[in-house]
């Protein structure tokens, strides 16, 4: 597992912010509410035996939800993402089936009850947002006349720096600082900082620090490691210059590059006006060479009268 990986699972393994999650950004808080007590880690590894050969996959964060009288219900799966994965349906299915398979190797007799997966990706992308497929149906395109017999995979995706006002607001502890860090990143604006308190400095800060890049924050764990709270102003403030600066860079190269793709955009344009230009003065030499009447080359190319008496001198001058 990659060490951004176990950062970040660090943060959402606590079953406080893995139930908060679910329920503010997947459930809604519609019909159904996960409780932290209710949840249990379950095994993140997963083996499946194919072609008598083992395959061994590894889920970022894997929860079962068990009822009050202790019954599994569910597995819960969360998948990390930093940058759009193109094969993302194609991957949450297969987690999600080695998911199943594992449950009937489990079992006892073929009357061993499974249970359903769920699983949702979690995307800390912050300067583009997820444009990449989220289900089958966006890989090829599926005949009109076998649609109802296509069975389809869409993936549940929350983009944390995308998030509204209102869904923000809904997040409470280091969720909801997570989701204020990475507004402020993608939207490049660090002057008014909220004063939202962090309770885990160490996950937050190493997380913050791998997905962005920024080893600043790494630095920050040492110093508000041992302190009470810390909020993200508090955090933000030593490193708010290297942030606006990151954002100017951006800003020029967005810059450079939309000045190079106008400059290419004229250039074809000006092209395609000096390409029109030349056909039209070689259709008058060639009417010219014909003797046809100025009035009647003028008329058919659009020049004027003195440009096609200039071609017809040069032409009597070879």
């Amino acid at each position: 597992m990659h060490a951004k990986d176990q950062l970040e699972k660090n943060l959402f393994t606590d079953n406080g912010i893995f139930a908060e999650l679910w329920n503010c950004l997947v459930f809604r808080g519609i019909l159904f509410r996960l409780l932290p007590k209710d949840l249990s880690d379950a095994s993140p590894e997963l083996v499946s035996v194919v072609n008598g050969e083992p395959i061994k996959r590894f889920r970022d964060v894997m929860k079962v939800y068990r009822d009050e009288a202790g019954f599994n219900i569910a597995y819960m799966g969360l998948e990390n993402q930093t940058h759009p994965n193109k094969w993302m349906p194609i991957r949450v299915m297969g987690y999600d089936w080695m998911t199943y398979d594992r449950q009937l190797n489990e079992g006892h007799g073929s009357e061993r009850k499974i249970i359903p997966v769920y699983t949702v990706v979690l995307y800390f992308g912050y300067n583009k947002q997820w444009t990449a497929p989220r289900s089958l149906r966006d890989y090829f395109e599926v005949p009109k006349s076998l649609e109802p017999f296509f069975n389809d995979y869409p993936i549940h995706v929350i983009e944390l720096a995308w998030l509204t006002d209102e869904e923000i607001e809904a997040l409470s502890g280091d969720l909801k600082v997570v989701a204020m860090c990475l507004r402020c990143m993608r939207k490049k604006e660090f002057d008014d900082i909220p004063k939202a308190t962090i309770e885990r400095v160490e996950a937050v800060f190493a997380l913050l620090a791998k997905i962005s890049g920024n080893h600043d924050f790494e630095d920050l764990i040492e110093k508000y490691r041992s302190k009470e709270n810390v909020t993200m102003a508090d955090a933000f403030e030593p490193i708010r210059e290297v942030f606006r600066a990151e954002g100017w860079k951006l800003g020029v190269d967005e810059g450079r590059r939309l000045g190079v793709d106008e400059g290419r955009r004229l250039g074809v344009d000006e092209g395609r006006k000096l390409g029109m230009e030349e056909k039209t003065l070689s259709i008058a030499r060639n009417l010219v060479a014909l003797h046809i009447p100025q009035g009647d080359i003028a008329k058919a190319t659009g020049l004027a009268i003195d440009e096609v008496r200039a071609l017809e001198e040069a032409h009597g001058a070879r």
